[in-house]
């Protein structure tokens, strides 16, 4: 008799739970209905807020001090900038390596990039007027210091004859640099004379262990009579100069 009792209250306990359940379940729904509107506005608020705070993150963030990339585009860059990838195709990481202020008696040419990367800034200058040298072209070198980049680059061996490399202030700046000849590849002679180019290529060091390359290359001719170091040195010292370092 005792466990019919307890199983009948048993019986109106989960009965009256059940019944409270169903009370609260159908507040829930009721209250859902009434605020409908209101509900589906709170949620569109905090998607779009979050929204935002993603886009101002991309849009005014740069991981690492990195220039912000937003969604390939690179905000804040100044026409004068020495921009380079520090990272890699995969994981860009664009950095303002340096400045350059155009020196009198050249001129920006806007049309001329080697580099895939739309991203990184680079400048190739042609003088207005004649000159020893038909072009300087600058960059930066992603991870590479100035001495060590100019030891691999005179380990490639492209070229006839090269002087030994130096280090010296130009322009206020410490630069290591060295001279090639480089015949040319569409007129290998010329009333029996060979024609080429002398190539100066400086490299000096800039922030996070990376470097910045100066080349000027010499205009085209006898490669006999093509100008010396000393005379490249001397025409794009005021380029070596334009260069600010951040």
């Amino acid at each position: 008799m005792g466990k019919v009792k307890y199983s009948v209250r048993e019986a109106q306990r989960r009965n009256e739970e059940r019944a409270a359940q169903r009370a609260k379940d159908k507040k829930r729904k009721e209250f859902i209905e009434k605020n409908k509107t209101k509900i589906i506005s709170s949620v569109i608020g905090c998607i779009l807020i979050v929204l935002v705070l993603f886009l101002a993150v991309k849009n005014f963030y740069g991981p690492g001090g990195s220039i912000p990339n937003f969604f390939g585009t690179l905000r804040g860059v100044q026409d004068d900038w020495i921009v380079t990838n520090l990272g890699d195709s995969s994981s860009p990481r664009y950095y303002k390596l340096g400045s350059l202020t155009l020196p009198d008696g050249f001129t920006i040419d806007s049309d001329y990039s080697i580099s895939t990367d739309s991203n990184n800034q680079t400048f190739r200058l042609i003088p207005d007027d004649d000159s020893v040298v038909s072009s300087v072209y600058i960059a930066g070198v992603a991870n590479r210091k100035a001495e060590d980049m100019l030891q691999t680059y005179i380990g490639f061996g492209m070229y006839t004859d090269a002087t030994e490399p130096k280090t010296a202030e130009i322009g206020g700046h410490t630069v290591h640099y060295v001279s090639v000849l480089y015949p040319s590849e569409d007129v290998e002679t010329v009333d029996e004379t060979t024609q080429g180019s002398r190539s100066l290529v400086m490299y000096m060091d800039t922030a996070r262990d990376s470097s910045i390359l100066i080349s000027a290359l010499s205009v085209q001719g006898d490669m006999s009579s093509r100008p010396t170091e000393e005379e490249l040195v001397r025409a794009v010292s005021n380029v070596v100069a334009g260069v600010h370092l951040p």
